[in-house]
């Protein structure tokens, strides 16, 4: 199966925050990668500072140079871009696309399921990709694991 989705904006006036949010689910885990971006951040805070209401992995704040290295609260390295990567977890990353790039775009092969997730963007228009790698880690929304 393929699905084919594209956004046309047409007419109206000024400036319009606009993303898009793939969704997938792959029990089975994900290989994830991306066209070239100059750099990835995690947010200041965790998605959740509060253990009681859930639980984020990575440590925060760093910058990152490559999904491959990517450091945990406890000091560790993994390697975000074999997903997932931790057990009940809520984490966000935000990746810069490289400088002059003209095509963005993003992937995830679920093997185990059988299918890829291919997606293609402007990055002059939409310059970042964000990563809200949910695994679980936000028990209230957690309920159809």
């Amino acid at each position: 199966m393929i699905v084919y989705q594209r956004h046309v904006f047409e007419g109206g006036a000024g400036a319009l925050p606009m993303a898009h949010h793939a969704m997938i689910r792959a029990p089975g885990g994900a290989a994830l990668s991306f066209s070239p971006k100059a750099f990835g951040i995690t947010p200041p805070t965790p998605v959740e500072p509060d253990p009681a209401r859930g639980r984020s992995v990575l440590h925060y704040p760093q910058r990152i140079a490559g999904l491959e290295a990517v450091r945990l609260a406890d000091g560790r390295t993994i390697d975000a871009s074999r997903y997932p990567f931790a057990e009940s977890h809520e984490d966000i990353v935000l990746l810069a696309e490289a400088p002059g790039s003209t095509l963005g775009w993003s992937a995830a092969l679920a093997a185990r399921e059988g299918f890829l997730f291919f997606g293609l963007k402007d990055p002059r228009r939409l310059p970042f990709t964000m990563l809200w790698m949910s695994n679980g880690g936000l028990p209230r929304w957690s309920r159809t694991r």
